[in-house]
């Protein structure tokens, strides 16, 4: 499983955001290997920093725009 993946799964499971360092203690990866993953996720929209806080991630909330 690839660090992406596994940030992913975490993230559905806890359903809440995360902070870099519980990433880090839930997947045993390096903190550095999580931040340049989470950079990937964010830029490819897969995941979210909620109200500008940027130490804690999110999956990316789908718009139904009421639909």
């Amino acid at each position: 499983m690839t660090i992406e993946k596994a940030i992913l799964k975490i993230l559905l499971k806890e359903n809440r955001p995360l902070k870099t360092g519980e990433i880090e203690k839930l997947t045993g990866f390096s903190r550095n290997e999580i931040q340049k993953a989470i950079n990937n996720l964010y830029l490819e929209g897969l995941i979210d920093f909620p109200d500008r806080c940027y130490n804690k991630v999110v999956l990316k909330q789908e718009e139904n725009n009421g639909r």
